[in-house]
């Protein structure tokens, strides 16, 4: 087994500065017991920083490790511990100021306050956030930034004391995105600063619609009640899934079906959709140089769906799939056509929408 050095601030206010030149590598070192407010591990101004069997212990008043100005961190078989303190609130485990980091095979957990804080795109394989002990307030926060992403596979985020928050000023783009959510293989789910997208199974269990029939077997449930108090405007308006098909010239009628536990609108009308299709396709073809696809360059005015009824009726039970939304095209060309599938619904509740995501076209 590799030897660790260990290097103890026995609560002093001192640190480790890695600041300056373009790369760095580390590997087996025992970082822990600092109170510099900066954190006990700060590194910045730096191209490159590889972390790799290292251990990240304990600090008070204060982070453990803040990547700062920093373009990319790859950090691999790390721990990363607080000592469990809630009235140690600036104790964040690992803070992403900047740059890019890619963590993979390490756990981060018993922090006084969160776990992993993302203000950057961080991407996350087979991580555990809070799972080992719990962090005393959210496992995973995603702060400022434009438009930033986080996504992971194999990644197990407890939620006790709070498991995904948005920040205040988090960007309305947002997303993360998990494949095997809690290392369950095939268990996809998003949150974003509305709500949820989850992979269900359509099993009828709990509030789970059985299967319909000729249906599939896993549905999309939306919940879309988490950070916020209201719809996001259509321009933010969250993507349920993007489904592509080679359809030939001529009309054809693209549906799915749907249950909801609260009544809502599926208008053709941005004022009043809650959720709707849209579709890209070619409208117009002159030559192999020139065409007019279904767009616009004011998405207000994009092909839109209908729906079986407006408002959508609550479902009458876990089998009642008679309501869909729909959505009727004409290619001028045999060609690929894009269908999206979007949300702006808020529900204070948290009532949920099942979508079924396998579409019937006639």
């Amino acid at each position: 087994m590799p030897m660790t050095s260990i290097i103890d601030f026995e609560a002093n206010n001192n640190q480790i500065v890695i600041n300056g030149d373009e790369a760095y590598y580390i590997k087996n070192l025992d970082i822990r017991n600092g109170t510099d407010s900066n954190g006990t591990f700060d590194y910045r101004t730096v191209s490159i920083i590889t972390l790799e069997g290292c251990l990240f212990l304990k600090s008070h008043n204060s982070k453990i490790v803040n990547a700062g100005n920093i373009q990319t961190s790859i950090i691999n078989r790390c721990i990363i511990a607080g000592n469990g303190d809630s009235g140690n609130t600036a104790q964040n485990g690992l803070v992403n100021s900047n740059g890019i980091i890619r963590i993979k095979d390490s756990a981060i957990y018993n922090c006084g306050n969160n776990g992993l804080v993302s203000s950057h795109p961080s991407i996350m394989d087979n991580l555990n956030l809070g799972v080992e002990l719990t962090n005393e307030d959210d496992s995973l926060t995603v702060g400022t930034g434009s438009g930033i992403n986080v996504i992971g596979r194999d990644i197990n985020i407890d939620d006790t004391n709070g498991g995904v928050l948005f920040g205040s000023l988090s960007s309305s783009f947002a997303q993360v995105l998990i494949e095997n959510n809690a290392k369950i293989l095939n268990a996809h789910k998003t949150w974003n600063l509305n709500g949820t997208h989850t992979k269900v199974d359509a099993d009828g269990v709990g509030d789970h619609p059985n299967q319909r029939g000729g249906g599939a077997s896993t549905l999309i449930e939306i919940i879309a009640n988490l950070n916020t108090n209201c719809a996001p405007i259509d321009f933010w308006a969250y993507e349920i899934f993007c489904h592509e098909y080679d359809l030939t010239i001529g009309s054809k009628t693209i549906k799915y079906y749907l249950q909801n536990l609260a009544a809502i609108n599926a208008s053709d009308t941005v004022e009043n959709a809650d959720i709707w299709l849209e579709a890209e396709y070619i409208v117009g073809y002159d030559d192999t140089s020139e065409y007019v696809d279904g767009r616009s360059s004011d998405s207000f005015n994009l092909l839109r769906s209908t729906s079986s009824n407006n408002p959508i009726p609550i479902r009458a039970d876990a089998d009642d799939w008679g309501e869909y939304i729909e959505i009727t095209l004409n290619p001028a060309v045999a060609s690929r056509v894009r269908i999206r599938c979007k949300q702006s619904y808020y529900d204070a509740t948290s009532d949920e929408i099942f979508v079924d995501p396998k579409a019937e076209i006639s």
